[in-house]
């Protein structure tokens, strides 16, 4: 049995495998503890393309069997995306999608060999990346809305301000540059050039200055308004995760059932461990919600509380299991989840280092819509 703590978020998705596969990367609401099993139920990005048959066949060298297997979960996908795959889209259609994705990657986990499955999950990450790349930075500085959207700094968190033209365009570049410092430093983390605690500093660096910014560019009535409008927000999303705290386990644990390929005990044991966690993970979205808590210390709580979970899991598996579990984190959301220092995105709730926004961007507890590991 190997016991390694390399971390991928278990607390998640609410960010792991949010599906694949939200509540968020480390994601700070999640529901299970948020975690690999949050993977599964929420993919990195909405927009991702679905492979078809024939890719699945040629990349992973599919057997007939196999193949007769997968049709079915990919057929479901490809139709779910189908219906909602507006730029742009909220609500149903989105969480639709990615519980349709998290499917097809569970079923597959019976199906494929452990080779086959990392390399539908590269395949998987590459499209996830490309879907990112298709969005466009929100200059509300909320998050990502993707081609299509009406946004900037006159809509959004700012809409209210009764901004001039020049502060328009101020925010606007300010946005640009952020959400660029932001992608740029999460792809260091991801090749390897710096650690994620460095990257975290970092980020906490770059939403500080980010901040500073902002207070230059508007009066002190517009950022006491705008105060306002990411308290409230972050409370309203604080909320919506802790009433619904913990109902998803069983979906989770049944999609990491079939992605990890778990016995009947190690299934028992994973619920077992995401349930006893849900205690601590609902006093640390309370003390924050309620001010007990400030962004640096909710995060850093998030942390421990996350490793711990990871830890008791992977020690649950196989050394097969695991390399499929580590295959998972390329699913993990990257900086274009929902936009830089926001929701989902690199430094904010749902994104690496996230977990309730920072100066500088409108956060809340992740909204579990990244796979955070």
């Amino acid at each position: 049995m190997k016991r390694k703590t390399h971390r991928l978020g278990i607390l998640g998705m609410t960010a792991a495998l949010a599906a694949v596969l939200a509540v968020g990367a480390m994601g700070c609401g999640g529901d299970a503890t948020g975690s690999v099993s949050n993977a599964l139920t929420t993919p990195a990005a909405t927009g991702t393309v679905p492979p078809t048959l024939s890719e699945l066949e040629t990349t992973l060298d599919l057997t007939g069997n196999q193949t007769r297997a997968i049709e079915p979960p990919l057929g479901r996908w490809q139709r779910g995306a189908g219906t909602s795959g507006q730029a742009g889209r909220r609500g149903a259609g989105i969480e639709e999608e990615r519980s349709l994705m998290g499917e097809f990657i569970a079923e597959s986990g019976g199906v494929l060999t452990t080779p086959q499955f990392v390399s539908m999950t590269q395949m998987l990450a590459q499209r996830m990346e490309n879907a990112r790349g298709a969005r466009e930075p929100d200059s509300s500085g909320f998050g990502n809305r993707g081609r299509g959207h009406r946004g900037g700094p006159g809509s959004g968190p700012f809409g209210d301000l009764d901004l001039t033209a020049d502060q328009q365009a101020q925010l606007h570049a300010a946005m640009t540059a952020h959400h660029e410092a932001m992608k740029a430093l999460f792809d260091r983390m991801k090749s390897g050039e710096i650690s994620e605690e460095e990257m975290r500093t970092q980020a906490e660096a770059l939403r500080g200055a980010f901040d500073a910014k902002l207070q230059e560019i508007l009066t002190e009535e517009q950022y006491a308004q705008l105060e306002e409008t990411r308290t409230a927000k972050r409370t309203e999303r604080l909320n919506a995760r802790l009433e619904h705290l913990g109902e998803r386990i069983d979906d989770r644990v049944a999609l990491l059932t079939g992605a990890l390929q778990l016995s009947d005990d190690q299934a028992s044991a994973v619920k077992t461990i995401l349930t006893d966690g849900l205690p601590a993970l609902r006093d640390l979205l309370e003390s924050f919600r309620d001010g007990k808590l400030d962004p640096p210390a909710f995060r850093d709580a998030m942390t421990q509380l996350h490793d711990t979970t990871e830890a008791a899991i992977r020690d649950l598996l196989t050394d097969e299991q695991i390399q499929r579990l580590d295959a998972l984190e390329a699913l993990r959301p990257g900086p274009g989840g929902r936009g830089p220092g926001g929701p989902g995105g690199p430094g904010g709730p749902g994104g690496p280092g996230g977990c309730g926004g920072g100066p500088g961007q409108g956060g809340g507890a992740g909204d579990g819509r990244g796979p955070g590991f």
